[in-house]
């Protein structure tokens, strides 16, 4: 599967690679107009630190899209490389490059960068302001469908929690910053998928395996914890629900084993019945001269 994973992930990239700079010129130039000026780590409400957008990553991914080589595909997207000067901002830096013809100097090939993918078809025909409100669509659609099934399937506490998950992470702002996105809108994905087919899963190890991947090839691994812990409560959520085979023997071999400790106790309690009935006397003989141990053991 990671063989498979891999060849796909470089197939992706190096077709998204093809395209060429001629296809973007107009939305990523209206994009590095945006960036130049503009607060690399954006606080949109003053009273709230945690209310920041990440136009920093945002715009080094928009300076190696721009950047890549259509005539040398394969070799572009592996190396991801960009305009960089130490002097300026990222957005500046993108601005230089687009508007300025800067080439690129620096390669930054320790990520995938996989949103590459679908950022760069999209800025053949929408801009910046159009790719946010198309991924907000997206990200409502995932999250609705997610909701929609713990009701339906009555997992009211699992709901309750997400919804002050995503209120104390302000996901409002998630579609406002690329660098936010691919973690929140996998994690609604995947979670999605287990929620739907969760009893016919068979392979769970190999999902998780693709969504670790997956996760690693769209994501700078800001937040990836959410794309592990939110399926993965959801599908043992499900196994619970649904009485999964792993489930079902755990639970029949646990019954196994109180039904034969209890058979032994029973057994126990009938044998120093009897020696008692026997005529055993004094302190050595009855149930009440059992020592302590043997007692506690058969209560």
């Amino acid at each position: 599967m990671l063989l498979a994973l891999w060849v796909a992930f470089v197939l992706t990239l190096t077709l998204t690679a093809l395209i060429p700079q001629s296809a973007v010129v107009d939305s990523v130039g209206a994009t590095a107009e945006q960036y130049q000026n503009a607060d690399m780590f954006e606080q949109l409400n003053p009273n709230d630190p945690v209310s920041v957008i990440h136009n920093y990553a945002d715009a080094v991914l928009f300076n190696i899209l721009w950047s890549q080589d259509s005539t040398h595909p394969f070799t572009s997207a592996l190396d991801s490389a960009l305009y960089q000067d130490t002097t300026g901002t990222q957005g500046q830096n993108l601005y230089a490059a687009v508007a300025g013809g800067q080439a690129a100097n620096t390669s930054y090939a320790r990520y995938w960068h996989g949103d590459l993918i679908v950022l760069k078809p999209l800025s053949c025909v929408l801009g910046l302001r159009g790719i946010r409100i198309l991924g907000a669509a997206v990200f409502i659609a995932l999250g609705g469908v997610c909701f929609t099934l713990l009701f339906r399937r009555k997992l009211w506490a699992a709901a309750v929690g997400l919804a002050l998950g995503l209120v104390v992470s302000q996901v409002w702002l998630v579609p406002l910053c690329i660098e936010y996105y691919a973690c929140f809108a996998l994690m609604f994905l995947f979670s999605d998928v287990v929620l739907l087919w969760g009893k016919q899963l068979t392979r769970d190890a190999e999902l998780f395996l693709a969504i670790g991947a997956l996760t690693c090839f769209f994501d700078f691994l800001t937040c990836e914890i959410l794309t592990l812990c939110v399926p993965l409560v959801c599908l043992l959520l499900v196994q619970r629900e649904e009485k999964h085979p792993a489930l079902r023997r755990t639970e029949r071999r646990a019954g196994i084993r109180a039904s034969q400790r209890r058979a032994g106790q029973e057994r126990l309690r009938s044998r120093l019945a009897h020696r008692g009935q026997s005529g055993a006397t004094g302190q050595s003989g009855g149930a009440e001269a059992v020592c302590p141990r043997v007692r506690n053991h058969l209560r």
